[in-house]
């Protein structure tokens, strides 16, 4: 069920991306056929990140004057909803990824980004270790994870949690401490000596995402390989509203596949309720209307989210892409901001709906439609929807703006 294209028969290095493709249509078409035995039977999906890498997917946002398909902002997440739609594990574990990938596509935000153009470019994955396990608030930028300078470079140690897709990249993006306290930034191959990959999230949902622990023992890192200006696209005012419509994008990709196999499942169905309206639930019309009115939460989940990806586009574009318009850069975040607060309510009330509608064996391990809800509840779970919703209102009413961190 893990078959995937081989990477001779699909492209070679340096390929420009084509959404249209008959590659990629395949690959969208195999991840969903086998996305539920993935699930229930912990296969991991990393063949599926080769042949995507192998398309030069995760070059789709250069531009084509730097060798890339020079797709737009509104273009990606359309395609991360569909990856969700087939395997919301693959679209959440390349967030990462292109979250590196603007940051090298702004010009005013990494020093020596052309440098790591080329290798995006030959269809290299890269990852982030950010997020650590401790007292400290999330998102807070201050780690136990420590560089320490030795003779001819550095060594670096620390663990990384929550590190989603590391398990699939070529090149990781590491937060840490300086001698002095400082934050730097290393940009290192993930699989040199010293760094562990542990695939050990063991969360209710996004079970193969890789966002397990990345654990850093004594790995060496030479000194071109620390950043001088290690920001990105979250030191942007309101840049992480990329990173949060990314994850809200999941969620919508994932309700329209529950809605597209609960379809599917109800219209198998041999067996009704004695006091049902129908012989067949297919056929009946109290079935039919709950049906649609789930169905059409799905569609405008998806709307909702393809919205704010143009807000968040035309904040892209504001100032020349150089110089972000910070009133437009915040328009972006609340569109973002009011897709999520709306989606995660919807998104859990039809994706459990759902369940009801197929009856008591909807719920059974072998037709796997729980993993839609169990996914759903995991994702909203980064990012609570009432913190979101309470700025909202201060915002609205008092005028008070919400703030431009990592979570907005």
């Amino acid at each position: 069920m893990n078959t995937v294209l081989s990477q001779a028969d699909i492209a070679s290095p340096r390929v420009v991306f084509d959404p249209a493709s008959r590659a990629f249509a395949d690959i969208l078409s195999q991840l969903r056929e086998s996305s539920a035995k993935r699930d229930a039977e912990k296969i991991s999906p990393a063949p599926f990140f080769k042949a995507l890498s192998a398309l030069g997917f995760g070059a789709a946002r250069i531009p084509r004057e730097e060798g890339g398909a020079g797709i737009s902002v509104t273009q990606l997440f359309d395609l991360i909803h569909d990856l969700a739609r087939a395997d919301p594990n693959v679209a959440h574990a390349f967030r990462n990824h292109f979250g590196w990938v603007e940051g090298l596509i702004k010009p005013d935000l990494i020093d020596g980004s052309r440098r790591w153009l080329g290798p995006v470019l030959d269809g290299k994955l890269f990852g982030g270790s950010f997020h650590e396990n401790s007292d400290q608030p999330a998102g807070q930028a201050s780690f136990t994870t420590v560089l320490t300078p030795v003779e001819g470079g550095y060594v670096l140690n620390g663990d990384k949690a929550y590190s989603t897709g590391n398990l699939f990249v070529d090149w990781l993006v590491v937060s840490a401490a300086d001698a002095d306290g400082g934050v730097v930034t290393a940009i290192i191959p993930s699989d040199r000596d010293g760094i562990s990959h542990l695939d050990d999230w063991d969360g209710i949902g996004q079970r193969l995402s890789g966002s397990g622990t990345t654990r850093y023992v004594d790995v060496f890192v030479q000194p071109h390989e620390i950043s001088t200006n290690p920001k990105a696209i979250r030191t942007r005012p309101y840049g992480s509203a990329f990173n949060q419509l990314w994850l809200t994008t999941v969620v919508a990709g994932i309700l329209q596949a529950a809605v597209d196999d609960t379809a599917a499942f109800v219209a198998k169905r041999k067996r009704n309720y004695y006091h049902g309206l129908a012989d067949l639930p297919r056929d009946d019309p109290g079935v039919q209307q709950s049906f649609g009115e789930l169905a059409a939460n799905a569609f405008v989940a998806t709307a909702a989210v393809r919205e704010a990806a143009r807000a968040l586009e035309k904040a892209w574009n504001s100032g020349g892409g150089v110089d972000i318009d910070v009133g437009v850069a915040m328009d972006a975040s609340l569109a973002a901001l009011q897709s999520k607060v709306v989606i995660d309510l919807i998104a859990q009330q039809t994706s459990s709906a759902l369940l009801d509608v197929g009856g008591a064996t909807a719920t059974t391990a072998r037709a796997g439609l729980d993993r839609h809800w169990r996914n759903i509840r995991t994702l909203i779970s980064h990012n609570p929807r009432a913190y979101k919703a309470r700025y909202l209102g201060n915002y609205l009413i008092n005028g008070v703006a919400f703030p431009s961190s990592a979570y907005f």
